[in-house]
Protein backbone atom coordinates (compact mmCIF):
# COMPACT_ATOMS: atom_id res chain seq x y z
CA UNK A 1 0.00 0.00 0.00
CA UNK A 2 2.81 2.41 0.83
CA UNK A 3 4.23 1.89 -2.66
CA UNK A 4 0.92 2.10 -4.46
CA UNK A 5 -0.41 5.29 -2.90
CA UNK A 6 2.42 7.57 -4.15
CA UNK A 7 1.95 6.25 -7.69
CA UNK A 8 -1.78 6.97 -7.58
CA UNK A 9 -1.13 10.42 -6.21
CA UNK A 10 1.44 11.17 -8.88
CA UNK A 11 -0.87 9.86 -11.58
CA UNK A 12 -3.62 12.16 -10.32
CA UNK A 13 -1.23 15.11 -10.36
CA UNK A 14 -0.18 14.23 -13.90
CA UNK A 15 -3.83 14.12 -15.00
CA UNK A 16 -4.53 17.49 -13.38
CA UNK A 17 -1.52 19.04 -15.06
CA UNK A 18 -2.47 17.64 -18.48
CA UNK A 19 -5.97 19.04 -18.06
CA UNK A 20 -4.56 22.42 -17.01
CA UNK A 21 -2.19 22.44 -20.00
CA UNK A 22 -5.23 22.95 -22.23
CA UNK A 23 -4.29 24.86 -25.34
CA UNK A 24 -0.62 23.98 -25.26
CA UNK A 25 -1.30 20.25 -25.52
CA UNK A 26 1.65 19.58 -23.22
CA UNK A 27 1.97 16.07 -21.84
CA UNK A 28 4.12 16.12 -18.74
CA UNK A 29 6.69 13.45 -18.04
CA UNK A 30 5.45 11.24 -15.23
CA UNK A 31 7.48 11.35 -12.04
CA UNK A 32 9.35 8.17 -11.18
CA UNK A 33 9.66 6.83 -7.63
CA UNK A 34 13.40 6.28 -8.07
CA UNK A 35 15.51 7.25 -5.09
CA UNK A 36 16.37 10.93 -5.22
CA UNK A 37 17.52 14.00 -3.31
CA UNK A 38 15.35 17.06 -3.91
CA UNK A 39 16.79 20.56 -3.32
CA UNK A 40 14.00 23.13 -3.44
CA UNK A 41 14.78 26.85 -3.21
CA UNK A 42 13.02 28.86 -0.52
CA UNK A 43 14.18 32.26 -1.83
CA UNK A 44 16.12 33.67 -4.77
CA UNK A 45 18.48 30.70 -4.67
CA UNK A 46 20.94 29.28 -7.18
CA UNK A 47 22.83 25.99 -7.12
CA UNK A 48 26.45 25.59 -8.14
CA UNK A 49 26.98 22.05 -9.39
CA UNK A 50 29.96 19.83 -10.07
CA UNK A 51 29.35 16.50 -11.77
CA UNK A 52 32.06 13.82 -11.79
CA UNK A 53 31.76 11.04 -14.36
CA UNK A 54 33.21 7.54 -14.02
CA UNK A 55 36.07 7.07 -16.45
CA UNK A 56 37.28 3.72 -15.19
CA UNK A 57 38.86 1.76 -18.02
CA UNK A 58 38.75 4.70 -20.47
CA UNK A 59 42.28 4.95 -21.84
CA UNK A 60 41.60 7.44 -24.65
CA UNK A 61 41.86 11.01 -23.38
CA UNK A 62 39.45 12.22 -26.10
CA UNK A 63 36.78 9.88 -24.72
CA UNK A 64 37.16 10.79 -21.05
CA UNK A 65 34.18 12.75 -19.78
CA UNK A 66 35.21 16.05 -18.22
CA UNK A 67 33.62 17.25 -15.00
CA UNK A 68 30.54 19.38 -15.51
CA UNK A 69 30.62 22.76 -13.75
CA UNK A 70 27.42 24.79 -13.91
CA UNK A 71 25.00 26.99 -11.97
CA UNK A 72 21.23 26.54 -12.09
CA UNK A 73 17.98 28.01 -10.84
CA UNK A 74 14.85 26.04 -9.99
CA UNK A 75 14.50 22.80 -8.06
CA UNK A 76 17.32 20.27 -8.43
CA UNK A 77 16.74 16.55 -8.19
CA UNK A 78 19.68 14.15 -7.90
CA UNK A 79 18.26 10.81 -9.05
CA UNK A 80 19.69 7.33 -8.67
CA UNK A 81 19.40 5.54 -12.03
CA UNK A 82 18.63 1.84 -12.35
CA UNK A 83 22.34 1.02 -12.77
CA UNK A 84 23.33 2.94 -9.64
CA UNK A 85 24.71 5.95 -11.46
CA UNK A 86 23.33 9.45 -10.94
CA UNK A 87 21.27 11.88 -12.98
CA UNK A 88 20.37 15.51 -12.28
CA UNK A 89 17.05 17.00 -13.30
CA UNK A 90 16.47 20.74 -13.10
CA UNK A 91 12.81 21.67 -12.65
CA UNK A 92 12.48 25.34 -13.64
CA UNK A 93 10.17 27.75 -15.41
CA UNK A 94 9.96 27.52 -19.17
CA UNK A 95 11.26 31.10 -19.47
CA UNK A 96 14.29 30.33 -17.27
CA UNK A 97 14.97 27.30 -19.44
CA UNK A 98 14.99 29.38 -22.63
CA UNK A 99 17.34 31.91 -21.03
CA UNK A 100 19.83 29.11 -20.36
CA UNK A 101 19.98 27.66 -23.90
CA UNK A 102 23.39 27.95 -25.56
CA UNK A 103 22.99 27.15 -29.24
CA UNK A 104 24.29 30.30 -30.96
CA UNK A 105 27.01 32.88 -30.19
CA UNK A 106 25.25 35.57 -28.18
CA UNK A 107 27.37 38.28 -29.80
CA UNK A 108 25.54 37.71 -33.11
CA UNK A 109 22.88 40.13 -34.48
CA UNK A 110 19.71 40.38 -32.41
CA UNK A 111 17.38 39.21 -35.22
CA UNK A 112 19.46 36.03 -35.59
CA UNK A 113 19.21 35.47 -31.83
CA UNK A 114 15.43 35.93 -31.99
CA UNK A 115 15.17 33.37 -34.79
CA UNK A 116 17.20 30.93 -32.69
CA UNK A 117 15.02 31.52 -29.62
CA UNK A 118 11.82 30.80 -31.58
CA UNK A 119 13.34 27.64 -33.06
CA UNK A 120 14.49 26.50 -29.60
CA UNK A 121 11.12 27.32 -28.00
CA UNK A 122 9.33 25.39 -30.74
CA UNK A 123 11.67 22.41 -30.42
CA UNK A 124 11.19 22.28 -26.63
CA UNK A 125 7.42 22.55 -26.91
CA UNK A 126 7.39 19.69 -29.43
CA UNK A 127 9.26 17.50 -26.93
CA UNK A 128 6.80 18.36 -24.20
CA UNK A 129 3.96 17.30 -26.47
CA UNK A 130 5.75 14.13 -27.64
CA UNK A 131 7.65 12.75 -24.61
CA UNK A 132 10.02 9.83 -25.03
CA UNK A 133 9.48 6.73 -22.92
CA UNK A 134 13.06 6.92 -21.64
CA UNK A 135 12.43 10.49 -20.48
CA UNK A 136 9.18 9.55 -18.78
CA UNK A 137 10.85 6.66 -16.98
CA UNK A 138 13.41 8.95 -15.32
CA UNK A 139 11.05 11.90 -14.94
CA UNK A 140 12.32 14.58 -17.33
CA UNK A 141 11.04 16.34 -20.45
CA UNK A 142 14.13 17.22 -22.48
CA UNK A 143 17.89 16.66 -22.28
CA UNK A 144 20.54 19.37 -22.15
CA UNK A 145 23.07 18.14 -24.72
CA UNK A 146 23.24 18.45 -28.50
CA UNK A 147 21.12 15.28 -28.62
CA UNK A 148 18.25 17.66 -27.78
CA UNK A 149 19.41 21.26 -27.44
CA UNK A 150 22.27 22.58 -25.32
CA UNK A 151 21.27 24.04 -21.94
CA UNK A 152 23.93 25.57 -19.68
CA UNK A 153 21.92 27.39 -17.04
CA UNK A 154 22.91 30.73 -15.58
CA UNK A 155 26.26 30.88 -17.36
CA UNK A 156 24.28 31.90 -20.45
CA UNK A 157 22.05 34.71 -19.17
CA UNK A 158 24.63 36.04 -16.71
CA UNK A 159 27.71 35.42 -18.84
CA UNK A 160 29.19 37.35 -21.76
CA UNK A 161 26.60 38.93 -24.08
CA UNK A 162 23.88 37.33 -21.92
CA UNK A 163 21.79 40.48 -21.91
CA UNK A 164 21.37 40.19 -25.69
CA UNK A 165 20.10 36.61 -25.43
CA UNK A 166 17.66 37.52 -22.63
CA UNK A 167 16.43 40.43 -24.76
CA UNK A 168 15.75 38.00 -27.62
CA UNK A 169 13.84 35.65 -25.29
CA UNK A 170 11.72 38.51 -23.95
CA UNK A 171 11.07 40.02 -27.39
CA UNK A 172 9.71 36.73 -28.80
CA UNK A 173 7.75 35.53 -25.78
CA UNK A 174 5.19 32.87 -26.77
CA UNK A 175 6.22 32.87 -30.43
CA UNK A 176 6.49 29.40 -32.01
CA UNK A 177 6.32 27.71 -35.43
CA UNK A 178 3.27 25.64 -36.34
CA UNK A 179 2.15 23.81 -39.45
CA UNK A 180 -1.58 23.13 -39.84
CA UNK A 181 -2.12 23.84 -36.17
CA UNK A 182 0.65 21.54 -34.91
CA UNK A 183 4.00 22.43 -33.40
CA UNK A 184 6.77 21.46 -35.81
CA UNK A 185 10.16 19.93 -35.15
CA UNK A 186 12.19 23.09 -35.68
CA UNK A 187 15.57 21.55 -36.46
CA UNK A 188 18.63 23.72 -36.89
CA UNK A 189 22.34 23.26 -37.54
CA UNK A 190 25.55 25.28 -37.80
CA UNK A 191 26.32 25.33 -41.52
CA UNK A 192 24.60 23.73 -44.51
CA UNK A 193 26.37 21.81 -47.30
CA UNK A 194 25.30 24.57 -49.71
CA UNK A 195 21.58 23.84 -49.45
CA UNK A 196 19.53 22.87 -46.43
CA UNK A 197 17.85 19.44 -46.33
CA UNK A 198 14.16 18.61 -46.02
CA UNK A 199 14.77 15.30 -44.23
CA UNK A 200 17.35 13.16 -42.49
CA UNK A 201 18.98 10.24 -44.35
CA UNK A 202 16.36 7.53 -44.85
CA UNK A 203 13.58 9.75 -43.54
CA UNK A 204 10.57 11.24 -45.28
CA UNK A 205 10.64 14.94 -46.24
CA UNK A 206 8.49 17.17 -44.05
CA UNK A 207 6.41 19.82 -45.83
CA UNK A 208 7.63 22.50 -43.42
CA UNK A 209 11.34 21.74 -43.96
CA UNK A 210 12.49 23.61 -47.06
CA UNK A 211 15.54 22.79 -49.14
CA UNK A 212 16.96 26.23 -49.90
CA UNK A 213 20.39 27.81 -50.40
CA UNK A 214 21.99 27.94 -46.96
CA UNK A 215 23.01 31.64 -47.16
CA UNK A 216 26.00 30.65 -45.03
CA UNK A 217 28.94 31.02 -47.39
CA UNK A 218 30.78 33.18 -44.85
CA UNK A 219 30.84 30.35 -42.29
CA UNK A 220 34.37 29.07 -41.57
CA UNK A 221 32.95 25.58 -42.21
CA UNK A 222 31.19 26.36 -45.48
CA UNK A 223 34.11 24.56 -47.12
CA UNK A 224 36.67 22.34 -45.40
CA UNK A 225 39.33 19.82 -46.29
CA UNK A 226 40.98 16.99 -44.33
CA UNK A 227 44.12 15.15 -45.39
CA UNK A 228 44.56 11.69 -43.86
CA UNK A 229 47.76 9.74 -44.63
CA UNK A 230 47.01 6.26 -45.96
CA UNK A 231 49.22 4.90 -43.21
CA UNK A 232 46.79 6.33 -40.62
CA UNK A 233 43.64 4.89 -42.20
CA UNK A 234 44.35 1.23 -41.46
CA UNK A 235 44.81 1.63 -37.67
CA UNK A 236 41.86 4.07 -37.44
CA UNK A 237 39.40 1.84 -39.30
CA UNK A 238 40.70 -1.26 -37.49
CA UNK A 239 40.03 0.44 -34.12
CA UNK A 240 36.48 1.06 -35.29
CA UNK A 241 36.01 -2.59 -36.26
CA UNK A 242 35.63 -1.81 -39.97
CA UNK A 243 39.01 -3.05 -41.25
CA UNK A 244 40.65 -6.40 -40.49
CA UNK A 245 44.14 -4.93 -40.44
CA UNK A 246 46.94 -4.13 -42.83
CA UNK A 247 47.74 -1.16 -45.01
CA UNK A 248 44.99 0.79 -46.76
CA UNK A 249 45.92 1.83 -50.27
CA UNK A 250 42.73 3.54 -51.42
CA UNK A 251 39.16 4.57 -50.60
CA UNK A 252 36.30 5.27 -52.98
CA UNK A 253 32.88 6.67 -52.10
CA UNK A 254 29.70 6.03 -54.08
CA UNK A 255 26.38 7.21 -52.74
CA UNK A 256 26.13 6.23 -49.07
CA UNK A 257 28.82 3.51 -49.28
CA UNK A 258 32.60 3.65 -48.87
CA UNK A 259 34.89 0.96 -50.27
CA UNK A 260 38.27 0.49 -48.58
CA UNK A 261 40.99 -1.41 -50.43
CA UNK A 262 44.48 -2.59 -49.52
CA UNK A 263 46.60 -5.57 -48.44
CA UNK A 264 44.92 -7.75 -51.07
CA UNK A 265 41.38 -7.21 -49.81
CA UNK A 266 38.44 -4.87 -50.22
CA UNK A 267 35.79 -3.94 -47.63
CA UNK A 268 32.61 -1.93 -48.21
CA UNK A 269 31.07 -0.09 -45.28
CA UNK A 270 28.55 2.71 -44.94
CA UNK A 271 29.79 6.21 -45.56
CA UNK A 272 28.50 7.15 -42.11
CA UNK A 273 30.56 4.38 -40.48
CA UNK A 274 33.66 5.56 -42.34
CA UNK A 275 33.06 9.10 -41.07
CA UNK A 276 32.27 7.87 -37.54
CA UNK A 277 35.57 5.96 -37.34
CA UNK A 278 37.50 9.07 -38.31
CA UNK A 279 35.58 11.23 -35.83
CA UNK A 280 35.64 8.84 -32.88
CA UNK A 281 38.77 6.71 -33.31
CA UNK A 282 41.29 9.02 -34.99
CA UNK A 283 41.84 11.26 -31.89
CA UNK A 284 42.53 8.10 -29.84
CA UNK A 285 44.78 6.23 -32.25
CA UNK A 286 46.77 9.39 -33.08
CA UNK A 287 46.38 11.80 -30.12
CA UNK A 288 46.97 15.43 -30.97
CA UNK A 289 46.89 14.84 -34.71
CA UNK A 290 43.12 14.82 -35.18
CA UNK A 291 40.98 16.82 -35.66
CA UNK A 292 43.21 18.75 -38.05
CA UNK A 293 43.29 22.44 -38.95
CA UNK A 294 41.07 23.89 -41.65
CA UNK A 295 42.46 26.10 -44.40
CA UNK A 296 41.81 29.21 -42.23
CA UNK A 297 44.04 27.80 -39.48
CA UNK A 298 41.24 26.94 -37.04
CA UNK A 299 40.97 23.44 -35.60
CA UNK A 300 37.99 21.63 -37.07
CA UNK A 301 35.24 20.76 -34.54
CA UNK A 302 35.41 17.13 -35.69
CA UNK A 303 37.76 15.18 -37.93
CA UNK A 304 34.98 15.05 -40.56
CA UNK A 305 32.44 17.82 -39.77
CA UNK A 306 29.60 16.50 -41.98
CA UNK A 307 28.53 13.56 -44.10
CA UNK A 308 28.64 15.75 -47.20
CA UNK A 309 32.15 15.05 -48.49
CA UNK A 310 34.00 13.54 -51.45
CA UNK A 311 37.34 11.74 -51.43
CA UNK A 312 40.39 11.93 -53.67
CA UNK A 313 43.97 10.70 -53.56
CA UNK A 314 46.85 13.11 -53.12
CA UNK A 315 50.07 11.12 -53.22
CA UNK A 316 50.12 8.91 -50.13
CA UNK A 317 47.17 10.65 -48.49
CA UNK A 318 43.39 10.53 -48.77
CA UNK A 319 41.82 13.98 -49.02
CA UNK A 320 38.26 14.49 -47.83
CA UNK A 321 36.71 17.67 -49.22
CA UNK A 322 33.39 18.67 -47.74
CA UNK A 323 30.88 21.35 -46.87
CA UNK A 324 28.99 22.29 -43.75
CA UNK A 325 28.82 21.19 -40.11
CA UNK A 326 25.87 19.29 -38.70
CA UNK A 327 22.93 17.44 -40.18
CA UNK A 328 21.93 20.25 -42.56
CA UNK A 329 18.18 19.99 -41.77
CA UNK A 330 16.13 23.10 -41.01
CA UNK A 331 17.64 26.48 -40.20
CA UNK A 332 21.30 27.21 -40.85
CA UNK A 333 22.56 29.25 -37.92
CA UNK A 334 25.29 30.93 -39.95
CA UNK A 335 22.68 31.57 -42.60
CA UNK A 336 20.44 33.23 -40.01
CA UNK A 337 23.37 35.43 -39.01
CA UNK A 338 24.02 36.41 -42.63
CA UNK A 339 20.35 37.21 -43.31
CA UNK A 340 20.12 39.27 -40.11
CA UNK A 341 23.17 41.27 -41.16
CA UNK A 342 21.34 42.01 -44.42
CA UNK A 343 18.40 43.47 -42.51
CA UNK A 344 15.99 40.52 -42.51
CA UNK A 345 13.66 40.17 -39.51
CA UNK A 346 13.61 37.03 -37.39
CA UNK A 347 10.18 36.13 -38.78
CA UNK A 348 11.43 36.36 -42.35
CA UNK A 349 14.53 34.34 -41.48
CA UNK A 350 12.42 31.52 -40.05
CA UNK A 351 10.00 31.62 -42.96
CA UNK A 352 12.92 31.29 -45.37
CA UNK A 353 14.12 28.01 -43.81
CA UNK A 354 10.74 26.59 -42.79
CA UNK A 355 8.76 26.73 -46.06
CA UNK A 356 7.15 30.11 -45.52
CA UNK A 357 5.95 29.48 -41.95
CA UNK A 358 5.91 32.62 -39.79
CA UNK A 359 5.87 32.52 -35.98
CA UNK A 360 2.51 32.55 -34.19
CA UNK A 361 1.74 33.22 -30.53
CA UNK A 362 0.81 30.44 -28.14
CA UNK A 363 0.59 29.96 -24.38
CA UNK A 364 3.88 28.76 -22.97
CA UNK A 365 3.91 25.96 -20.39
CA UNK A 366 4.65 27.01 -16.84
CA UNK A 367 7.59 24.68 -16.22
CA UNK A 368 9.91 22.13 -17.77
CA UNK A 369 12.13 19.38 -16.37
CA UNK A 370 15.60 19.33 -17.93
CA UNK A 371 18.02 16.42 -17.69
CA UNK A 372 21.27 18.34 -17.12
CA UNK A 373 23.46 15.29 -16.37
CA UNK A 374 23.27 11.50 -16.36
CA UNK A 375 25.52 8.48 -15.77
CA UNK A 376 27.51 10.37 -13.12
CA UNK A 377 29.34 8.79 -10.20
CA UNK A 378 29.45 11.86 -7.92
CA UNK A 379 27.34 15.01 -7.74
CA UNK A 380 28.38 17.96 -5.57
CA UNK A 381 26.08 20.93 -4.95
CA UNK A 382 26.62 24.27 -3.22
CA UNK A 383 23.51 26.26 -2.28
CA UNK A 384 23.77 30.00 -2.83
CA UNK A 385 20.83 31.20 -0.77
CA UNK A 386 18.48 28.89 1.11
CA UNK A 387 16.82 25.62 0.17
CA UNK A 388 15.09 22.62 1.68
CA UNK A 389 16.61 19.19 1.20
CA UNK A 390 14.38 16.12 1.19
CA UNK A 391 14.67 12.55 -0.04
CA UNK A 392 12.17 10.50 -2.02
CA UNK A 393 11.03 8.91 1.24
CA UNK A 394 10.08 12.34 2.58
CA UNK A 395 13.02 12.60 4.99
CA UNK A 396 14.08 16.18 5.68
CA UNK A 397 17.85 16.63 5.87
CA UNK A 398 19.44 18.99 8.35
CA UNK A 399 20.42 22.51 7.39
CA UNK A 400 23.54 22.76 5.24
CA UNK A 401 24.60 24.57 2.09
CA UNK A 402 26.85 21.86 0.64
CA UNK A 403 26.06 18.31 -0.47
CA UNK A 404 27.91 15.43 -2.05
CA UNK A 405 25.88 12.55 -3.48
CA UNK A 406 27.37 9.24 -4.57
CA UNK A 407 25.66 6.47 -6.50
CA UNK A 408 25.67 2.72 -5.99
CA UNK A 409 23.11 0.36 -4.46
CA UNK A 410 21.59 3.35 -2.65
CA UNK A 411 22.04 7.11 -2.56
CA UNK A 412 24.98 8.07 -0.36
CA UNK A 413 24.32 11.68 0.73
CA UNK A 414 27.10 13.52 2.55
CA UNK A 415 26.56 16.96 4.01
CA UNK A 416 29.22 19.65 4.23
CA UNK A 417 31.07 18.60 1.06
CA UNK A 418 30.57 20.75 -2.03
CA UNK A 419 31.94 21.50 -5.49
CA UNK A 420 35.59 22.14 -6.16
CA UNK A 421 36.57 25.75 -5.53
CA UNK A 422 38.98 25.76 -8.48
CA UNK A 423 37.52 28.01 -11.22
CA UNK A 424 37.17 26.81 -14.78
CA UNK A 425 37.62 30.31 -16.24
CA UNK A 426 41.18 31.63 -16.44
CA UNK A 427 42.66 35.03 -17.34
CA UNK A 428 46.30 35.19 -18.40
CA UNK A 429 48.03 38.58 -18.44
CA UNK A 430 50.16 39.62 -21.37
CA UNK A 431 51.00 43.15 -20.21
CA UNK A 432 54.22 44.37 -18.51
CA UNK A 433 54.49 44.24 -14.72
CA UNK A 434 54.43 48.04 -14.49
CA UNK A 435 52.43 50.61 -16.42
CA UNK A 436 53.76 54.17 -16.40
CA UNK A 437 51.61 56.88 -17.98
CA UNK A 438 51.27 60.67 -17.71
CA UNK A 439 48.06 62.18 -16.39
CA UNK A 440 45.81 62.45 -19.41
CA UNK A 441 47.69 59.64 -21.10
CA UNK A 442 46.51 56.17 -22.04
CA UNK A 443 47.43 52.66 -20.95
CA UNK A 444 46.45 49.28 -22.38
CA UNK A 445 46.17 45.89 -20.69
CA UNK A 446 46.34 42.75 -22.80
CA UNK A 447 45.22 39.32 -21.58
CA UNK A 448 43.81 36.01 -22.76
CA UNK A 449 40.44 34.60 -21.70
CA UNK A 450 39.91 30.85 -21.64
CA UNK A 451 36.21 31.46 -22.35
CA UNK A 452 33.85 34.32 -23.14
CA UNK A 453 33.31 36.55 -20.11
CA UNK A 454 32.31 39.95 -18.80
CA UNK A 455 35.50 41.89 -18.06
CA UNK A 456 36.25 44.95 -15.92
CA UNK A 457 39.35 46.72 -14.62
CA UNK A 458 39.59 47.47 -10.90
CA UNK A 459 42.03 50.20 -9.80
CA UNK A 460 43.17 50.32 -6.17
CA UNK A 461 45.31 52.68 -4.14
CA UNK A 462 46.51 51.06 -0.97
CA UNK A 463 43.64 49.06 0.52
CA UNK A 464 40.89 51.05 -1.16
CA UNK A 465 39.33 50.60 -4.58
CA UNK A 466 39.25 54.04 -6.23
CA UNK A 467 37.81 53.18 -9.62
CA UNK A 468 36.15 50.32 -11.48
CA UNK A 469 35.29 50.27 -15.18
CA UNK A 470 31.89 49.01 -16.31
CA UNK A 471 31.85 45.37 -17.41
CA UNK A 472 32.19 44.66 -21.12
CA UNK A 473 31.52 41.33 -22.83
CA UNK A 474 34.46 39.77 -24.62
CA UNK A 475 34.96 36.50 -26.48
CA UNK A 476 37.54 33.87 -25.59
CA UNK A 477 41.11 34.33 -26.70
CA UNK A 478 43.40 37.41 -26.76
CA UNK A 479 41.70 40.64 -25.65
CA UNK A 480 42.62 44.17 -24.54
CA UNK A 481 41.14 47.00 -22.50
CA UNK A 482 42.54 50.51 -22.77
CA UNK A 483 41.89 53.51 -20.53
CA UNK A 484 42.56 57.18 -21.14
CA UNK A 485 43.25 59.05 -17.90
CA UNK A 486 41.61 62.40 -17.21
CA UNK A 487 42.33 64.33 -14.01
CA UNK A 488 39.79 67.03 -14.89
CA UNK A 489 36.79 64.74 -14.37
CA UNK A 490 35.23 63.81 -11.07
CA UNK A 491 32.36 61.63 -12.29
CA UNK A 492 32.62 58.03 -13.57
CA UNK A 493 32.66 57.52 -17.34
CA UNK A 494 29.59 56.25 -19.19
CA UNK A 495 29.21 52.50 -19.64
CA UNK A 496 30.70 51.19 -22.88
CA UNK A 497 28.60 49.06 -25.19
CA UNK A 498 29.22 45.28 -25.05
CA UNK A 499 31.78 44.48 -27.69
CA UNK A 500 34.49 42.07 -28.65
CA UNK A 501 38.17 42.95 -28.18
CA UNK A 502 39.68 45.51 -28.39
CA UNK A 503 37.70 47.77 -26.08
CA UNK A 504 38.52 51.32 -25.06
CA UNK A 505 36.82 52.63 -21.93
CA UNK A 506 35.88 56.30 -21.69
CA UNK A 507 38.32 58.75 -19.99
CA UNK A 508 38.91 57.85 -16.36
CA UNK A 509 39.27 60.38 -13.51
CA UNK A 510 42.49 59.51 -11.68
CA UNK A 511 44.89 61.74 -9.71
CA UNK A 512 48.64 61.38 -10.13
CA UNK A 513 50.18 58.73 -7.91
CA UNK A 514 50.87 55.00 -7.52
CA UNK A 515 48.08 52.48 -8.10
CA UNK A 516 47.42 48.81 -8.84
CA UNK A 517 45.14 47.64 -11.64
CA UNK A 518 43.53 44.18 -11.82
CA UNK A 519 41.62 42.45 -14.62
CA UNK A 520 38.43 40.82 -13.32
CA UNK A 521 36.31 38.42 -15.40
CA UNK A 522 32.94 36.71 -14.84
CA UNK A 523 31.46 34.02 -17.08
CA UNK A 524 28.22 33.49 -15.18
CA UNK A 525 29.84 30.78 -13.07
CA UNK A 526 33.32 31.85 -11.95
CA UNK A 527 34.56 35.30 -11.00
CA UNK A 528 38.35 35.42 -11.33
CA UNK A 529 41.00 38.14 -11.21
CA UNK A 530 44.61 38.51 -12.23
CA UNK A 531 47.53 39.49 -10.05
CA UNK A 532 47.72 43.29 -9.72
CA UNK A 533 49.77 45.31 -12.18
CA UNK A 534 51.58 48.43 -10.88
CA UNK A 535 50.22 51.65 -12.39
CA UNK A 536 52.16 54.91 -12.01
CA UNK A 537 50.30 58.06 -13.01
CA UNK A 538 52.61 61.04 -13.47
CA UNK A 539 51.76 64.74 -13.14
CA UNK A 540 51.40 66.80 -16.26
CA UNK A 541 54.60 68.78 -17.09
CA UNK A 542 54.46 72.43 -15.88
CA UNK A 543 53.75 75.01 -18.58
CA UNK A 544 55.08 78.63 -18.11
CA UNK A 545 52.34 81.19 -17.81
CA UNK A 546 52.30 83.83 -20.60
CA UNK A 547 53.78 87.27 -19.68
CA UNK A 548 51.10 89.90 -19.36
CA UNK A 549 51.88 93.39 -20.78
CA UNK A 550 50.50 96.42 -18.98
CA UNK A 551 48.32 98.74 -21.07
CA UNK A 552 49.96 101.78 -19.32
CA UNK A 553 52.67 104.06 -20.88
CA UNK A 554 55.86 102.32 -22.04
CA UNK A 555 58.92 102.28 -19.79
CA UNK A 556 61.85 104.72 -20.34
CA UNK A 557 64.15 102.24 -22.14
CA UNK A 558 61.51 101.79 -24.85
CA UNK A 559 61.37 105.58 -25.28
CA UNK A 560 65.17 105.94 -25.54
CA UNK A 561 65.36 103.10 -28.06
CA UNK A 562 62.68 104.79 -30.16
CA UNK A 563 64.50 108.19 -30.18
CA UNK A 564 67.79 106.55 -31.22
CA UNK A 565 66.16 104.64 -34.08
CA UNK A 566 64.32 107.73 -35.31
CA UNK A 567 67.51 109.86 -35.26
CA UNK A 568 69.44 107.23 -37.17
CA UNK A 569 66.77 107.09 -39.83
CA UNK A 570 66.87 110.92 -40.33
CA UNK A 571 70.68 110.90 -40.67
CA UNK A 572 70.59 108.14 -43.32
CA UNK A 573 67.94 110.01 -45.29
CA UNK A 574 70.00 113.28 -45.40
CA UNK A 575 73.17 111.52 -46.58
CA UNK A 576 71.31 109.85 -49.46
CA UNK A 577 69.75 113.18 -50.49
CA UNK A 578 73.23 114.91 -50.59
CA UNK A 579 74.66 112.12 -52.71
CA UNK A 580 71.90 112.50 -55.32
CA UNK A 581 72.44 116.30 -55.63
Amino acid sequence: MLRVAPRLWLALLAFVFMFAAGETGVTRAAADPAERLVLAPTADTTFRVQVVYPNTGVTCEAHRLKDLHARYRGTLEVVRQADGRLAIIDHLTFDEYLQGISEMPRSWPLEALKAQVVAARTYALYHLQHPLKSAQALGYDICSTDQCQVFRGLSVSQGAFGEAWVRAVDATRGRVLRYRGRTIQAFYHSTSPGRTKSSFPGGSPEPYLASVPGQDGDSPLAHWSVSVPMGDLGPILHAGGDWPGGTVSGVTVSGDRATVAGSGRSVTISKESFRSDLDYQAPCVFPGRYPTNNANGDVLPETVPSIDFTVSANGSALVLTGRGWGHGVGMSQYGAKSLAEKGRSYGDILAYYFAGIHPVTTTEPGAIRVLVAEDASIVRVAVDGSATATTSTGSMLGSTDRFEVRGGPALDIRRGVGPSASPVLTVTLGSPATLSVPAGGQFLLSYTLSGSARVALAIRRGDAEVFRTPEVSQVSGPNTLSLTLDTTRSSPPPSPSPSASPVEVAPTPLDPGDYEVTVEAFDGLDRVRTAPVALIVHSKPAVAAPVERSPSRPSWHYIVAGIVLAGGAVLVFRRRSSARS
